[in-house]
């Protein structure tokens, strides 16, 4: 007889719920793979989704907690990371350009500090529509003017960046201003 699986997902609350023999819950994880991989694109990269158990996708979910609630955030006052989430809780700048360039340095800190190096140019508009200065038709143009402070890969839909080491240094710079404020 085949093990039962299960695997519950919150998203806060939004929730996700498969259960089944091992094989469907296989199946269905590689259906919402996608899906999944961009919620929990906070979280440090495990190994391939179809092969996630529930104890591996709550433990990613528990260490971004434990991060939060250790002190290990050196910006509290600027960078929350909570429910599986990264949220900047204040930015920087007079115009749209230079909030774009500071909220893509502060999201790119902030998921340096979970673990990991680049970050979707999906999420980093996302963060600049929260925060009101995304310029739909000129983002790219107006990250990539800055070479000095970002890597750039992939292309179309999969781009991602990355901050070079004097990237990181402006926004390490940025962060410890803000949360002096």
């Amino acid at each position: 007889m085949e093990e039962k699986a299960k695997v519950s997902i919150s998203f806060t609350k939004g929730e996700l719920e498969i259960i089944g023999s091992e094989n469907f819950v296989k199946e269905q994880l590689d259906r919402f793979k996608d899906l999944i991989s961009m919620k929990l694109s906070v979280v440090p990269a495990t190994p391939a989704i179809s092969q996630t158990s529930t104890s591996m996708l709550k433990s990613s979910e528990d260490k971004i907690q434990q991060q939060s609630l250790n002190g290990e955030n050196p910006y509290p006052k600027v960078i929350a990371l909570e429910d599986g989430q990264i949220r900047l809780l204040k930015i920087s700048g007079k115009e749209i350009p230079e909030k774009t360039i500071n909220v893509a340095m502060l999201y790119l800190l902030a998921k340096k500090l979970i673990g990991e190096k680049d970050a979707h140019f999906k999420e980093i508009r996302g963060a600049c529509k929260i925060h009101a200065c995304l310029d739909r038709s000129n983002f790219s143009t107006i990250l990539k003017k800055d070479k000095q402070i970002f890597i750039f890969s992939g292309s179309g839909k999969s781009q991602t960046a990355r901050l070079t080491q004097p990237g990181l240094l402006k926004a390490k710079e940025l962060a410890n201003k803000l949360n002096a404020q």
